[in-house]
């Protein structure tokens, strides 16, 4: 049981650095267009790396015979990471000094 639930923090933790790599909850609408630079493109391929392999671990972390609640698992652990990101993700960017 542990491992399973230790293998689910890990998913939220890979979603949670693809959250604060993307900072989406900052960004406008226009300011998402003026980030199309290489900056901007590395960005994306980073958090889109840390959100398959969020998904990766989940497939691995996912008890036998229930695939059926995958897609709530995955909510799940996404929902978590949004609120580790309002909770602490402005710290953990100027930690990992991820401009705005």
């Amino acid at each position: 049981m542990l491992d399973a639930f230790s293998r689910l923090i890990g998913v939220t933790l890979c979603w949670v650095v693809a959250l604060a790599v993307w900072d989406i909850g900052h960004y406008a609408p226009a300011r998402a267009l003026r980030s199309l630079s290489l900056a901007g493109a590395m960005r994306f391929v980073v958090g889109l790396g840390a959100a398959f392999v969020a998904l990766l671990l989940l497939i691995d972390a996912f008890p036998p015979g229930e695939e059926g609640l995958f897609s709530a698992y995955a909510i799940g652990t996404f929902l978590a990471a949004l609120a580790v990101d309002l909770l602490i993700g402005d710290a953990l960017r100027s930690i990992a000094r991820i401009k705005r």
